[in-house]
């Protein structure tokens, strides 16, 4: 994170004047924009580890699900495994709108998700909510980013921006989001490696590369010139 967007804070509180809205405005546009550059973006494949582990992990203590024992909180960590499965279903989503989002009533304990329609009508109602709660339009991830996997990164820059709302909301008493801070004590606690450089992986495990890889090697291999049967070198002919 730039350091002079880190020495920054939102006006938290109601009844805001203008100039204090365009601040808090202009900071939260400056934050997006340096944590989720624009070349990244365009790359469905990129993924950046240590912001799925941190999101995740707030996610988690919103919903109350970890505590700040280190030995509880890597236990569940490991429980929920990867952010993208945690999350694909779309229930946990609700789950976090309803805890965050003002007049959000999601009927969690209702919802399927035993098929792909399912899953997209759980992301849907937690995009709705988001969008009200106020993340821009260009920041909300489609629902196939998700439930097929098409573009993580796009569901991780949606809930970063979402986190960041709740800095600036004074209805929000909950687990503060704050990436740098969650980090370090993931860091600190032992449960995320810490690295000289920030953990960010291509993946590129698509049905759609895959199957693009396997079509080559038959593409390759229906290209070899079939060789017939191997002559008998004890045959004379006559």
């Amino acid at each position: 994170t730039n350091l002079c967007l880190e020495e920054k804070t939102y006006h938290k509180k109601k009844d805001l004047t203008e100039e204090e809205q365009k601040e808090n405005e202009d900071l939260f546009q400056a934050t997006m924009k340096a944590e989720f550059p624009e070349e990244d973006m365009l790359d469905k494949s990129y993924r950046d580890k240590d912001k799925d582990f941190v999101i995740l992990t707030w996610i988690l203590e919103v919903l109350g699900e970890v505590d700040d024992n280190p030995k509880s909180r890597m236990k569940k960590l490991q429980e929920v495994g990867e952010f993208e499965f945690f999350l694909q279903s779309g229930i946990q989503l609700c789950n976090l709108v309803n805890k965050i989002v003002p007049e959000t009533e999601i009927h969690t304990e209702k919802l399927k998700s035993a098929n792909l329609l399912s899953r997209r009508q759980n992301i849907k109602l937690f995009l709705s909510a988001a969008k009200k709660y106020g993340v821009p339009e260009r920041y909300l991830f489609q629902q196939d980013d998700l439930v097929t996997q098409a573009h993580v990164h796009k569901v991780t820059r949606t809930l970063y921006a979402f986190g960041e709302l709740t800095k600036m909301d004074p209805d929000f008493t909950g687990p503060p989001f704050n990436p740098e801070k969650i980090l370090r004590d993931l860091i600190t606690q032992g449960i995320r490696r810490k690295s000289s450089c920030r953990d960010v992986e291509q993946v590129n495990t698509s049905i759609h590369s895959i199957f693009q890889n396997l079509m080559q090697d038959v593409e390759r291999k229906n290209s070899l010139t079939p060789k017939g049967p191997p002559k008998n070198i004890y045959y004379k002919s006559t």
